[in-house]
C-alpha cells in the first residue's frame, strides 16, 4: 500500500510539477512500522506535507500515543475523523495541529475554533 501511495506522489510530481499532500490513513500497524513509514513518507515528500490520519483511535493503537510518536518524528499536523478525536489529541498532545475531516456541529466547531484548529468546511455557508 505504501509503495502505491509513493508511486502516486511521483506521478503527480512528474505530471503536474507540484508537490501533493500525502495523507497516510492505512499504513500504520505498530509503533516501529509507524516510525519507519512516517520517515519514508517524509523523505519522499522532501519538505512537503505528510498528514497522518489517526481515526478510530489510530486503528486501535491509541491515538494519543501515536500522535506523540509522530510528533517526535517531526509531524506537525494529524487528521482525525471526529470532533471528539480531535479534542482528545488537542488535550493530550502539545504543539501539534489536528485537522478534523468529519462534519462537526456548531458546539464542536466553537470548541475547535477556541483552540485555533484548522477546520474542514463542507459548504460555503459554513
Amino acid at each position: 500500500m505504501l509503495s502505491l501511495k509513493f508511486a502516486a506522489v511521483k506521478l503527480i510530481r512528474d505530471v503536474l510539477q507540484t508537490d501533493p499532500v500525502l495523507m497516510l490513513d492505512d499504513v500504520f500497524s505498530d509503533l516501529d512500522a509507524l516510525r519507519r513509514n512516517y520517515r519514508s513518507a517524509a523523505a519522499l515528500m522532501s519538505g512537503g506535507a505528510v498528514i497522518p490520519v489517526l481515526k478510530a483511535n489510530a486503528y486501535g493503537m491509541g491515538a494519543v500515543e501515536v500522535a506523540k510518536t509522530l510528533k517526535r518524528e517531526g509531524a506537525r499536523l494529524c487528521a482525525v475523523a471526529t470532533a471528539d478525536e480531535a479534542m482528545q489529541l488537542l488535550d493530550h498532545v502539545r504543539d501539534i495541529e489536528v485537522l478534523c475531516l468529519g462534519l462537526v456541529g456548531p458546539e464542536s466547531m466553537a470548541r475547535m475554533m477556541v483552540k485555533n484548529m484548522p477546520l474542514t468546511l463542507y459548504s460555503p455557508a459554513q
